[in-house]
């Protein structure tokens, strides 16, 4: 429980360094310590689909979105209703997360043609 606190508090100080100062690499720095913790202590559920869902929109804010994909997954799958903060998500964040729930439901077999018709129905 100690663990899945501090995790809370490191997310709430990235979190506030990214809304009050637009500083991306305090607010990395924060979100790598909690990613960090939920491994070194096998953190599950909703803190740590918290924080692996914020170090996939930084991945996003990187252009690293094969790395993004990869922290969605992770998110999703310890908490299926993950969502970031307002202020750091935005169409290409959902746009990533969508890939990833169409590609992990579907299968990739459907590829650019499924993800294209589910873009547009949103």
């Amino acid at each position: 429980a100690q663990a899945d606190q501090q995790v809370s508090q490191l997310l709430g100080q990235a979190q506030q360094a990214f809304d009050q100062y637009l500083d991306i690499g305090s607010a990395q720095s924060y979100v790598d310590q909690a990613v960090t913790l939920v491994r070194q202590y096998g953190v599950t559920g909703a803190t740590a689909a918290q924080a692996y869902a914020m170090r996939g929109v930084i991945h996003m804010w990187m252009g690293e979105e094969s790395d993004a994909i990869d922290m969605f997954k992770s998110a999703l799958t310890n908490n299926p209703g993950v969502s970031v903060p307002d202020s750091w998500g935005g169409p290409d964040i959902d746009a990533a997360i969508e890939k990833f729930i169409i590609r992990h439901a579907y299968g990739p077999s459907h590829g650019a043609a499924r993800r294209a018709g589910a873009a547009v129905a949103c």
